[in-house]
């Protein structure tokens, strides 16, 4: 492997301190990115579609005469495309920029949506135009828009990060309560034309935004990435011991935590909980999500990333463990543990990936270990489902993911002790 410069001694590390020590104006300077990236994952694949997806299950399926399970394998195969295509986009973004690949997927994002609402017609048709939409709508996702919070925000990226990482959860509150009542009146087909405008319009606000802030974004980029060279070959990142270690960690934690936050409805009520208040319950995960990426993004900012991921990832333990023996009377509190994990673990992830690699090799290496993140969203919810068949019960789906949660804070011990033995590529 070739090594660039040590963690402990980097360059871009000493001019991360240098510009920390000068009077802070980054929020002043760079609110109107912020902005733009808050509005980009905000209407992204990872909100519009993810948070919309289960309210199309069954107008979809009464219409083309299909079952709910059948419906259902749409977001399986848009999670397992996303984790394909996200090692790409992240590549794409190291060599053309993010403001390039951001806006060109905001476009195809809506043309997805709009492919949807026209031409699904069977069940193959829709597996295959919602698997389209993510792979056209994968550079809407933290990839791109992180890295333009890297090239501007130094002394509070980890602040810069957590708000703009709320998008989703504003996402989960605002979705389900506008789009429903429209899909309701109006129809799915239509339902998903409003979706495809949404994100055109976020499109033409985002592009003002970033058009005009330009010069900032390829400044910072320009300034990290100077004397470093092209990006690295991806298999010497992706060959590399922070890259298989965080890979590794994301990719358990997804295990761990979203199974249990797409069947959290089912194991309330499962729990004696009626189905309207486990409905209630579940929505304070979105809240929760939300505070948990400000609360991250804050701690990012004065305290080791890696301390407040094994302090982050202990709560989950906590809270996986009051849902697996708590039963009804632990719900609330399980859910809110739950969701702040959820809110905590993108926010680790574009933040240790920064620390770990360089800006030439950020994209690349975020990429990859998004792509397994998702991997594991797209396996985990079927695996519990599964596991719940044959037990007839939750608490080993929860055992699992427990015993998943364990294995990632063993492999964040494993990161923090390696961390000056290891070069930034």
């Amino acid at each position: 492997m070739t090594l660039h410069e040590t963690v402990p001694e980097a360059p871009a590390a000493r001019q991360d301190a240098q510009r920390a020590a000068a009077p802070d104006q980054e929020f002043q300077r760079g609110w109107k990115v912020l902005l733009a990236c808050l509005l980009g994952v905000t209407a992204g694949f990872s909100s519009t579609y993810f948070y919309s997806s289960g309210l199309f299950l069954v107008p979809v399926a009464k219409e083309l005469g299909l079952t709910r399970g059948q419906v259902s394998l749409s977001p399986l195969f848009c999670y397992l495309a996303a984790a394909v295509v996200a090692p790409a986009v992240g590549r794409a973004v190291d060599r053309f920029g993010p403001i390039r690949i951001a806006l060109v997927s905001m476009g195809g994002l809506a043309v997805g949506f709009f492919l949807l609402a026209a031409f699904t017609i069977s069940l193959p048709s829709f597996i295959a135009l919602s698997t389209l939409a993510a792979i056209l709508g994968a550079g809407t996702t933290a990839v791109s828009f992180s890295r333009m919070i890297i090239a501007t925000f130094h002394k509070h990226r980890g602040m810069a990060f957590g708000i703009m990482l709320t998008g989703p959860g504003i996402g989960a509150i605002l979705i389900p309560s506008l789009l429903l009542p429209y899909l309701s009146q109006s129809g799915w087909r239509s339902a998903y034309q409003a979706l495809g405008i949404a994100v055109l319009l976020a499109l033409v606000a985002i592009a003002c935004i970033l058009i005009s802030q330009r010069a900032l974004v390829n400044a910072g980029s320009a300034a990290q990435r100077a004397g470093a060279g092209e990006p690295a070959p991806m298999g010497e990142i992706w060959s590399s011991p922070p890259f298989l270690l965080l890979g590794g960690i994301f990719l358990l934690a997804a295990l761990g935590v979203i199974s249990v936050v797409v069947h959290f409805v089912p194991m309330l009520v499962d729990a004696g909980i009626a189905a309207p208040s486990a409905a209630k319950l579940a929505s304070s995960i979105g809240f929760a999500v939300i505070a948990g990426r400000l609360l991250t993004g804050y701690l990012l900012d004065r305290f080791e990333a890696e301390f407040i991921a094994l302090a982050m990832f202990a709560l989950v333990v906590v809270g996986l463990s009051l849902l697996a023996v708590g039963g009804s009377a632990m719900a609330l509190p399980g859910a809110v543990i739950s969701g702040l994990a959820v809110g905590a673990e993108i926010d680790l992830l574009a933040f240790l990936t920064s620390r770990y690699f360089s800006a030439r090799s950020y994209g690349t290496a975020y990429g990859g270990i998004f792509g397994l993140f998702l991997l594991g969203g797209a396996i985990g919810p079927g695996a519990t489902g599964m596991l719940y068949d044959l037990t007839g019960s939750y608490k080993t789906p929860l055992l699992c993911a427990l015993a998943c949660m364990a294995i990632a804070c063993v492999l964040l011990y494993v990161l923090r002790t390696g961390r000056t033995r290891w070069s930034r590529i």
